[in-house]
């Protein structure tokens, strides 16, 4: 999104439609994602005219699988085939 307009332009950052606070600029980065932040972002954009508002943009954060079983010790004579296995979960959203 491109905002243009007569300056100045203010700028207030929303997670699911709430206020982000000191989130006052052009452009909001979210470091360090954890699935919390998962939602949606707007911002409101506000000029001497009236104001504009964003389209919400989805965040949506893919968790990794989780090992539930760790593979165990496996002892084989030299040229054998080794198998180890593990059992892992899908992750929750």
């Amino acid at each position: 999104m491109v905002a243009s307009g007569s300056p100045p332009l203010y700028y207030q950052w929303r997670f699911n439609g709430a206020r982000i606070a000191d989130a006052s600029l052009s452009s909001y980065t979210r470091n360090n994602v954890q699935p919390s932040d998962a939602g949606s972002y707007s911002v409101v954009i506000t000029q001497r005219g009236g104001l504009d508002q964003q389209q919400p943009s989805v965040l949506t954060v893919i968790l990794p699988a989780r090992i539930t079983v760790q593979p165990a010790d496996v002892t084989v004579s030299m040229g054998a085939d080794a198998q180890f296995t593990v059992t892992a979960t899908e992750p929750r959203r």
